[in-house]
Formats: structure tokens, C-alpha cells, sequence
């Protein structure tokens, strides 16, 4: 609105004066903008995936796996319960994940990759988030993966093997652009904005990525192979 002076004349100085003041109030953030991801997830959000994953990889190994692991849900109230089971006894989750249905299982794991997201921003991390996102070659891939904290790059790690398993299993109707259909928005960086979320999810390289990391699982975690092989 025109802002006028005492003698009903204009005064362009006051309209100056009032866009100087509304640029300098900075819009308060919201609480989840505001929170500090750690850099590394969980011990017991590791110990969770990992026995979520050893429970898929069992079941690959039966004649004719499920149609649809990751994609299918399991019963919700079902899963849910063992989510909180696994929440107040992690050190038991090979034994609670042992009891469950599948498609339990794989709905469980998706939720471990939630609380990663709630405590990392991303199994990526939010530092080097962009760095994967952004990742074009197996070098990139790999030199990033390296940088990752201990655990988030144990629980890459069995995720890959589990997804390159899932992938090689007929019966399971499941490819690794469907793999990363399912699980991006388990895995994309964790926003305080929805629309932002919505956005990556949209424009993101996760399918590229997870093409490069489960086709070249070896050369990518190849450090730790020999390791173990050494070990």
C-alpha cells in the first residue's frame, strides 16, 4: 500500500524504509529444521537391518521365494508390534525376526530405514547425501561409500548383498529399479519441507545409484571382501 506523509504526500523514503525492515525478518524454522542429524545411525537400528536382511536372504534360500518381497506389506498391527519388540529387546532381533512372516520382515526393515533417516537424515547420511546423489561412476560410488560412519556402512552393505539376492531370485518378480522404486523414500535425504521430499524423490539419481551399487557390489565394498578374506 502507498504510504503517504502528515501533508498527504507521498513518501517513497518510508516505503524504502518498510522493505528494508520485512527483508530483514527471517522466517522461523520449525523444529525439524532445526534438529541436528548425527552422523551415524544407531547400534540398534544396525543390529535391526542386518537381521532384517540375514531373514530375507534365509528366505531366498527356500525352493520358491514370495512374489514381491519388499514391494508387499505385511499384516500392518503385525509388524508394528514387532517394531516395538525390537525397540525394547534390539540385541533379540535375530530371534523376533525369526518369528516373522516375510513380508513382515521386509516391512520392518523399511521402517529401520525410516529411524535411519530420522537419526541421519539418510543410511547415506546428510553429509554425503549430495555426493551419492550426484555419484555418475562405480569411482564415485565407491570412493563415497568409503567415508561412510562404521555402521551406516555395514548396514549398506548386507542391504546391497540382501537386494542383489532379491534381484537374482526368479520367483520374487523383483529388479533393482523396482528395488529402488520401493525404497527411496526410505532412503532419500530427510527434509523439514514435504515439498522438498517430494522433490528429490522426483528428480533424484537413487535408481542410477542402486543400478551401480548392485551391479558392482564387489569392487564397491572390495576393501572389507579382503579383510574378511585375510581375516
Amino acid at each position: 500500500a502507498a504510504v503517504w506523509g502528515t501533508m498527504g504526500c507521498f513518501c517513497p523514503s518510508r516505503v524504502r524504509k518498510m522493505d528494508e525492515n520485512l527483508l530483514s525478518v527471517k522466517p522461523r524454522k520449525t523444529a525439524r529444521e532445526e534438529k541436528k542429524f548425527s552422523d551415524e545411525i544407531s547400534e540398534e537400528v544396525l543390529l535391526c537391518v542386518v537381521a532384517c536382511c540375514e531373514a530375507i536372504q534365509t528366505h531366498l534360500k527356500v525352493a520358491q521365494p514370495e512374489e514381491g518381497i519388499l514391494r508387499v506389506s505385511g499384516l500392518h498391527s503385525r509388524w508394528k508390534g514387532a517394531v516395538e519388540e525390537l525397540k525394547a529387546n534390539p540385541e533379540n532381533a535375530k530371534e523376533i525376526l525369526a518369528r516373522c512372516p516375510i513380508h513382515d520382515a521386509s516391512s520392518i526393515l523399511k521402517e529401520m530405514l525410516r529411524e535411519a533417516q530420522d537419526t541421519s537424515g539418510s543410511l547415506f547420511t546428510a553429509k554425503l547425501y549430495p555426493r551419492f546423489e550426484s555419484a555418475q561412476t562405480v569411482s564415485d560410488v565407491k570412493e563415497t561409500v568409503a567415508q561412510l560412519p562404521r555402521r551406516n556402512y555395514e548396514a549398506l552393505h548386507i542391504l546391497t548383498d540382501t537386494l542383489v539376492a532379491l534381484c537374482a531370485a526368479d520367483s520374487t518378480r523383483m529388479t533393482p529399479s523396482s528395488c529402488a522404486m520401493v525404497l527411496s523414500p526410505n532412503l532419500v535425504l530427510k527434509s523439514g519441507s514435504q515439498e522438498v521430499m517430494f522433490q528429490r524423490l522426483a528428480s533424484n539419481n537413487m535408481k542410477g545409484l542402486f543400478e551401480l551399487l548392485l551391479a558392482n557390489r564387489s569392487p564397491i565394498f572390495e576393501a572389507e571382501a579382503k579383510a574378511a578374506a585375510a581375516g
